[in-house]
């Protein structure tokens, strides 16, 4: 009986593998919707909630394959979010994700914005042979891109490295 009660207690107290996703949540960037606030964490995801509510939480693998990405918020709701080449977008809420299809795709995105009060968001965005380099903009929410600057390729191999 002693040993029956020794070999019970040390199968519930022996240690077991540790499981969790990744570093610890560290807030990288802090978006807003009406009341509700999205949180970037690197590793993570985001975290979306309100002040005193439910929160939840998109997994990154939900998104893309990167951890490391780049995000913005436009008006109208659309979250867009880098990839390893191109952009990703939810009109969900983060339910579901979509690669944007259109020039855009093939590229890699260095810097994204959405301006407050309408739906154009800005991304800068190059390639290795400098063809894409530029300021590109949208202002139907992610359905369609257009290159408003373009850089040549020595400057955006300077300003952006290589893809």
């Amino acid at each position: 009986m002693a040993s029956a009660l020794a070999l019970g207690l040390g199968m519930m107290l022996a240690p077991e593998a540790a499981q969790g996703h990744g570093a610890v949540p560290i807030a990288q960037q802090l978006m807003w919707r009406g009341n509700t606030m999205l949180v970037q964490a690197s590793y993570w995801g985001v975290f979306v909630g309100s002040d005193g509510g439910d929160w939840r939480w998109i997994c990154e693998e939900a998104m893309s394959g990167v951890q490391s990405r780049l995000m913005s918020l436009c008006t109208d709701g659309t979250i867009f979010a880098s990839d390893r080449m191109g952009l990703r977008l939810s009109r969900d809420s983060g339910c579901s994700w979509e690669s944007v299809t259109s020039d855009i795709d093939a590229l890699v995105i260095y810097g994204l914005v959405s301006e407050l009060g309408r739906a154009r968001t800005w991304a800068l965005a190059n390639n290795a042979d400098g063809s894409g380099n530029g300021l590109w903009s949208s202002d139907d929410s992610g359905r369609s891109w257009q290159r408003r600057y373009a850089m040549p390729a020595h400057v955006g191999s300077a300003l952006l490295g290589s893809a």
